[in-house]
């Protein structure tokens, strides 16, 4: 099934750095109650020019059926500059402590971000920034329907209130909000 979401992915967003699929195989088969939503991925593109969203979606494609970026995944760099070990990110950590809270494997969750392309900040997607999430709900709109998603954790305020928006959420169950010096 991971193959045929992978033909969703807008044929114009193919060659740009960034990345669609966060998790492999196993966790985009049937049914899940959860799909993990980011806003998009991290990092300078000029820093990540040879990680396109075609080769890190083949990279998903031809990976072991439980692997995950929050766990297999190089994101970041430490002090020295050098890229973290796998799945030593702290935003990394971050998401399998939440999972594991709730019993689950990485490798079994879906996860994507809701913006397929890759900044250094979200604010400098703000003008396209509607457009390619829209560009890029086919795609997530397939996986939650298919797939039978209950639950849609966003990562991210302007996420939350365009995903409340596309499926027409009206209740909020819950938000939590990090203690930490960004803003």
């Amino acid at each position: 099934m991971i193959e045929d979401f992978a033909k969703l992915i807008p044929e114009s967003l193919l060659d740009k750095s960034g990345k669609v699929f966060y998790s492999g195989r196993k966790a985009f088969e049937a049914p899940k109650e959860l799909y993990i939503l980011g806003a998009n991925p991290g990092g300078a593109p000029e820093d990540y020019v040879d990680e396109t969203v075609s080769s890190h979606t083949q990279k998903a494609l031809n990976s072991k059926p439980y692997w995950s970026e929050y766990t297999h995944g190089r994101w970041g760099r430490g002090r020295k500059g050098e890229k973290h070990l796998p799945g030593e990110h702290r935003l990394q950590k971050r998401m399998r402590h939440l999972l594991n809270g709730m019993r689950l494997n990485p490798g079994e969750v879906p996860a994507s971000n809701l913006i397929f392309l890759r900044s250094a900040r979200l604010e400098t997607l703000s003008e396209d920034w509607e457009q390619l999430a829209e560009k890029c709900w086919q795609f997530h709109q397939a996986v939650i329907e298919y797939l039978g998603v209950r639950v849609v954790v966003c990562l991210g305020q302007d996420t939350g209130n365009w995903v409340c928006y596309k499926l027409n959420a009206e209740c909020l169950v819950d938000r939590f909000k990090e203690n930490n010096k960004r803003e």
